[in-house]
């Protein structure tokens, strides 16, 4: 508990002394909590520069492999892909959430 400038004073040495690159926000009261770290911790810690105020574009994917937006080949995940001819396409005459092989 504390001002903004304390808690930041807190994450901030998180940062700097052990090395962290990012935290996992718990709720204590919802939506109070979340809604004052993103009004008051968050602006807090952009303005100290430790705080991302912008994203790179691109999927989570690409940003994790750095390879597009597919995993790359050599991933074992990537054994599991449809082939591109049979890409799964809504239906819709079947209902909201229901697909069907094309």
């Amino acid at each position: 508990m504390g001002d903004p400038a304390y808690i930041a004073d807190e994450l901030e040495s998180w940062i700097t002394d052990v090395g962290i690159d990012g935290f996992n926000i718990s709720r204590t009261v919802t939506p109070e909590s979340f809604e004052d770290i993103a009004n008051f911790i968050v602006p807090e810690l952009q303005n100290r520069g430790v705080y991302k105020t912008s994203y790179q574009q691109g999927s989570l994917r690409h940003k994790l492999f750095g390879n597009g937006d597919r995993l790359p080949d050599y991933h074992t995940g990537a054994q599991h892909r449809y082939p591109s001819s049979n890409l799964y396409q809504p239906h819709c005459d079947e209902g909201v959430g229901s697909f069907i092989a094309t």
